[in-house]
C-alpha cells in the first residue's frame, strides 16, 4: 500500500486492521487485506470508512457474504490505481448491459477487468456504450468472441 510513499500512521494502520469487514472468525481476514492491498498499491493508505463501504456493497455480496470473486476483479481494474468510489463500483456491477438472465454476467465483467486491469476504473457509461455499440452485435446479442479479440487489441 505505502510502496514509495513513506510510513504510515499507526492509528491509520491500527484502525484499518481492526475494522469488522476484514475480520474472519475474529481474525484479520490476510487474503481481503491483500486484495485491498493490490488496489492501493502505491498510491497511499486508504481511509478505512472507505474500505468498509466497499466491502458492505450490497452489489458485491452474495448469500449475506462478500462476492470475493467481485472483488478480485474490482481489484484487478483498481492494481495501483488507487481505491474505487463505491458508488462507481455499485454503479458498473448493475450495467444493464452487463446483466445476463437478471445476473451479474462475470464472464463480461471478467474481460473488462482484464482489459482495464491496472488503468483505473473505468466510467459506467463508457462500458454500456461499447457493449451496445451495432457493430459488436451479431443476431441481436453481443458478439463475445468479437469483443474478446477487441479487448486483447486494447493491451
Amino acid at each position: 500500500m505505502m510502496s514509495s510513499r513513506g510510513f504510515p500512521k499507526a492509528g491509520d494502520v491500527d484502525t484499518l486492521l481492526k475494522l469488522p469487514s476484514l475480520q474472519k472468525d475474529g481474525q484479520l481476514d490476510r487474503q481481503l487485506l491483500s486484495s485491498i492491498s493490490s488496489i492501493c498499491h502505491g498510491k497511499g493508505f486508504p481511509k478505512a470508512g472507505d474500505v468498509d463501504t466497499l466491502l458492505k456493497l450490497p452489489s458485491l455480496q452474495k448469500d449475506g457474504q462478500l462476492d470475493r470473486q467481485l472483488l478480485s476483479s474490482i481489484s484487478s481494474i483498481c492494481n495501483g490505481k488507487g481505491f474505487p468510489k463505491a458508488g462507481d463500483v455499485d454503479t458498473l456491477l448493475k450495467l444493464p448491459s452487463l446483466q445476463k438472465d437478471g445476473q451479474l454476467d462475470r464472464q463480461l465483467l471478467s474481460s473488462i477487468s482484464s482489459m482495464m486491469s491496472s488503468r483505473g476504473f473505468p466510467k459506467a457509461g463508457d462500458v454500456d456504450t461499447l457493449l451496445k455499440l451495432p457493430s459488436l452485435q451479431k443476431d441481436g446479442q453481443l458478439d463475445r468472441q468479437l469483443l474478446s479479440s477487441f479487448f486483447h487489441l486494447s493491451w
